[in-house]
């Protein structure tokens, strides 16, 4: 999780912190030989910028939003982005909106990978059957989802990868995946918690080639509309909180190997600190006296809390039942999970958000301002004072002796405020085969590239 040189060899900042200037590789070319160019990386950010490329969650915008000019693109006004500007042909300048450290991190986020954006305007979508991208590998067939091969290219600028052909499956049931693994048929497979609960066991034989992935999030949480009755009163919140027992609910659900979030700082992202937050305890006479002193006194008084969720997120809704019950019993509180086909339209009245969110960076600067700030989509709150807060700590040095602990306070912020309501952390495994030398992993997930892997003698 560290930045090193690839298509950048380095960068400088403005005292002001908004203006970068960006030094690309002189021996950079693209998968067909051609070389890459200030130019052409501004047009990739902004081909990623464009309307018709948005997905719903964010994509790239969310990382290149920051750039004089980006907004422009997202929502269609103008084409180009006004803050970037290819000085020549292997310097790139950059102004940005709003001071943050992180930047250089967020230039690094595979959606911010670049490709040749000319032949993708030119050939549309069958560009991305076989793009033309800078790494040492290119796609040289696409089926569906079902399965993608990237073949070693010969016009990779640094070493040449060992490993000539990557094959990606996707194989939809996680047994036939494990299945697969344990006969030596896949090198690597994914395999978090919840796909591959049993080799999460230390007893399973297979546990020992587990590999973690570094990468920090929530893997699901809840989120309050303080907006809307009854999450306009804070007790109603503490009340909700303190009525669950989350280890018992995250055990049952996710089993032993599961990890139970406490705060909305989490593990693996600088800053963090167990003893910053302690997470909500169970409590049920706390949270009887929190409903007694908010403004609906009983739970029969309480409006119906709604939120919606998918038939197939199995594993998130015996979580929600897990509350409905504990709220139902504790409080006399009323909770309706409303199933929702994925691409159908999502009911108006829903009071509350489940959400999932990684640090794609590993720093808490990118994830609590995704978490947090007002300017977020699914934020369902504004706070003037956490936004300022966010803002200020965002803006310091990375080695500023501060920036821990305003970070902290910001966390301990959102969880007294009872703004979420964290259950289970992210965690991402690989399971490894003995074979594959030199495996390595980051927050992108860019093991398939990596031009040092290579393959020995498969025997276990």
């Amino acid at each position: 999780n560290d930045l090193i040189q690839g298509l950048a060899t380095g960068y400088s900042i403005s005292e002001d912190g908004l203006v970068y200037t960006i030094h690309l590789n002189p021996d950079a070319v693209f998968n067909d030989g051609t070389k890459v160019t200030a130019e052409a990386v501004r047009r990739a950010w902004e081909f990623g910028l464009q309307p018709h490329e948005q997905v719903g969650w964010g994509g790239s915008v969310r990382d290149l939003k920051y750039i004089v000019g980006a907004d422009a693109v997202a929502a269609g006004e103008r084409e180009d982005i006004t803050g970037a500007v290819a000085l020549d042909d292997e310097t790139l300048e950059i102004t940005l909106t709003v001071a943050s450290t992180i930047t250089p991190y967020r230039w690094t986020r595979r959606l911010t990978g670049v490709f040749k954006a000319e032949d993708a305007y030119r050939i549309g979508e069958d560009f991305f059957l076989n793009p033309v991208g800078t790494g040492p590998y290119r796609v040289t067939k696409a089926i569906a989802s079902e399965i993608m091969v990237m073949e070693a290219t010969d016009n990779y600028w640094e070493d040449a990868p060992i490993i000539r052909t990557v094959t990606n499956s996707h194989i939809a049931d996680a047994s036939t995946v494990l299945l697969m693994f344990e006969n030596g048929d896949l090198d690597v497979i994914y395999s978090r918690p919840g796909l591959q609960p049993t080799v999460h066991d230390p007893s399973h034989p297979m546990n020992r080639y587990l590999v973690d992935m570094p990468y920090a999030g929530l893997g699901h949480y809840l989120r309050f509309n303080t907006a809307r009755a009854p999450f306009e009163d804070i007790n109603i919140r503490k009340a909700l909180a303190h009525a669950v027992d989350f280890d018992q609910v995250v055990e049952a659900v996710y089993g032993q190997s599961a990890t139970r979030s406490i705060a909305a700082l989490q593990p693996d992202l600088r800053c963090w600190d167990p003893n910053n937050f302690k997470g909500y305890d169970f409590d049920p006479d706390k949270a009887k006296q929190f409903l007694a002193q908010s403004s609906y006194k009983t739970g029969a008084s309480v409006p119906v809390l709604k939120v919606q969720s998918r038939p197939g997120s199995t594993q998130i809704n015996l979580v929600y039942q897990a509350y409905q019950d504990a709220w139902k019993n504790q409080l006399g509180i009323d909770f309706e999970i409303v199933l929702v086909e994925r691409g159908a339209e999502a009911p108006p009245d829903m009071n509350m958000l489940t959400g999932s969110l990684g640090a794609g960076v590993p720093d808490p600067a990118y994830f609590l301002e995704n978490l947090m700030h007002t300017d977020q989509p699914g934020t369902l709150h504004v706070n003037d004072n956490l936004d300022a807060k966010i803002e200020a700590a965002n803006a310091l040095p990375l080695d500023d002796a501060d920036r821990c602990s305003a970070y902290q306070e910001i966390d301990r912020d959102i969880m007294n405020n009872y703004y979420i309501l964290p259950a289970i952390g992210v965690n991402y495994t690989f399971l490894v085969q003995p074979w594959v030398h030199g495996f390595e992993t980051s927050v992108n997930n860019d093991f398939g590239t990596l031009p040092f892997i290579k393959i020995g003698n498969k025997v276990r």
